[in-house]
């Protein structure tokens, strides 16, 4: 703190920082380390940090540092592009404050539900991992390998009220939730697009031919037949 303004203000709770006059009527504090969230304090200043000239009606005031607050940002059915056996839900949460890690995951719930169950006891509960990023400031969620059914499913990530930051008395007030269509055994594999589309035949002279290009959501075995019938 500026020696000439140590002793004449005062921070409750305590605050270790650096005060300095930033102009002739603004007095800036720069803590040491993040504000917490959702703090309130109260400040007092000594009469003797003012002219003699200047009386103000009040030598206090308080202030509060913005409350913690959580967001759902994506949820997503992934299925690796190299091994289609890795199928899992991942979603990403990110926080206004760096968030308390063990407060967070006891409030995460990730399960699956047939369309149209509202009764969350028919559920399957899915067990999950979560990775931050070095401020703590996003949450990446990644579920155990999902199933897939006969018939499509939901899967839900439930995140409830109470989540607590690091640092501060804050907590969020509301619950988040999404969930995201798990496909079923006959929407999984299918063909997803079928063009028609004039090629060069590098081994002839670069002649032209006509070639069916077919995109399948899922990778197929290399024995996959050779075509040789007409197409009408």
């Amino acid at each position: 703190m500026d020696e000439k303004l140590k002793d004449k203000i005062k921070v409750s709770p305590a605050l270790q920082g650096k005060w300095t006059w930033e102009s002739e009527n603004t007095l800036i504090l720069r803590p040491e380390k993040d504000w917490p969230a959702g703090q309130e304090y109260s400040l007092s200043f000594n009469e003797k940090l003012f002219s003699k000239s200047v009386e103000l009606e009040e030598y206090k005031t308080t202030f509060s540092t913005p409350s913690f607050k959580a967001a759902l940002n994506s949820i997503r059915f992934y299925k690796d592009p190299e091994d289609s056996k890795i199928r899992k839900v991942v979603a990403t949460l990110s926080f206004s404050h760096p968030v308390d890690s063990k407060s967070f995951e006891e409030n995460l719930s990730l399960y699956m539900q047939s369309k149209g169950v509202t009764d969350k006891r028919a559920s399957k509960p899915y067990k999950f991992t979560v990775s931050y990023d070095d401020n703590k400031r996003q949450a990446f969620i990644h579920s155990e390998m999902v199933s897939i059914e006969k018939n499509e499913t939901y899967m839900y990530l439930d995140v409830a009220a109470g989540i607590k930051p690091v640092f501060g008395p804050s907590s969020t007030s509301k619950k988040l939730s999404n969930k995201v269509v798990i496909p079923s055994t006959y929407t999984f594999f299918r063909i997803q697009s079928a063009n028609g589309q004039i090629v060069r035949d590098i081994k002839n002279d670069n002649q032209p031919d006509q070639a069916l290009v077919i995109e399948f959501t899922d990778g197929v075995k290399l024995s996959f037949p050779r075509f040789n019938g007409h197409i009408n």
